[in-house]
C-alpha cells in the first residue's frame, strides 16, 4: 500500500489524507499500533499533502496530541455539539430483570419497535434473549463466536421488517449497522459514558 500511495503522490494524485477515529493516535486501542505506524509514515512520506482528522470522541486534553502526532500545522479545529434532537438518552437504576427491563417489554408489547440490547457477555446474550421470548416478544441473540450461518440468519432477521422485536447482542454487533427501524438502544451493563456519546454523536 505504501508503494502505491508514494507512486500516486509522485504523480500528484494524492490531494488529501483523511484520518478517521483520529483519537486513536493518542489513546490505546487494539489497532492503535497500525494507526501510529500509518500516521507516522504518511507525515514523513507525504509531507505536503493536506490532512483532515475526524473523531467523535476526542476530549479537550488529547486534541493537542492529535495535532502534534499528525503534524497538523496551521490547522483549523471545528468542534460540534453531540446534541441530536431525534435522540433521547436516559439512565435507569438496575435491580431485578423484571424491574429493570419491564418498561421495555410493556412498551414493545404496546407498540412494537425494533430494539437493540447490548450485554457484556455471550452468556448474557443467550439468557436475556430467552427471557424476552418468555415475555412474549420476538427476540434473537448475536455474538461473534456463533457460527457464520447462525450470524447470517440473525442479520437477515434484523434486516427484515416485522421479524424481530429485540436483538440482544455483544458489542460484536454494531460496526457498520445501518437500520433506520431501530428505535431503542439499551446497554444492560455498567457502560462508560464515552462510547455512548460517540454513538450519539455519529451520524
Amino acid at each position: 500500500m505504501q508503494r502505491g500511495l508514494r507512486s500516486l503522490h509522485l504523480q500528484g494524485r494524492v490531494r488529501l489524507v483523511a484520518v478517521d477515529e483520529a483519537h486513536l493516535v493518542c489513546e490505546w486501542a487494539d489497532f492503535r499500533p497500525a494507526y501510529l505506524f500509518f500516521t507516522s509514515w504518511f507525515t514523513s512520506q507525504l509531507p505536503n499533502v493536506r490532512k483532515i482528522a475526524l473523531t467523535a470522541t476526542a476530549p479537550t486534553p488529547i486534541r493537542p496530541g492529535i495535532v502534534q502526532r499528525l503534524q497538523l500545522h496551521q490547522h483549523h479545529e471545528t468542534v460540534l455539539s453531540m446534541y441530536r434532537p431525534s435522540l433521547e438518552l436516559a439512565v435507569f437504576e438496575r435491580s431485578t430483570r423484571d424491574l429493570s427491563l419491564g418498561w421495555l417489554v410493556s412498551q414493545l408489547k404496546e407498540k412494537p419497535e425494533l430494539t437493540l440490547v447490548y450485554v457484556p457477555t455471550t452468556a448474557h446474550a443467550r439468557t436475556l434473549a430467552a427471557w424476552f421470548v418468555k415475555q412474549g416478544l420476538r427476540a434473537a441473540y448475536y455474538y461473534k463466536t456463533r457460527t457464520e450461518q447462525e450470524r447470517e440468519v440473525v442479520h437477515t432477521q434484523f434486516s427484515t421488517p416485522d421479524v424481530l422485536d429485540v436483538l440482544v447482542a455483544t458489542v460484536a454487533f454494531g460496526m457498520g449497522i445501518d437500520n433506520p427501524r431501530v428505535r431503542h438502544v439499551v446497554h444492560c451493563a455498567s457502560c462508560p459514558v464515552k462510547p455512548v456519546v460517540a454513538a450519539a454523536a455519529s451520524p
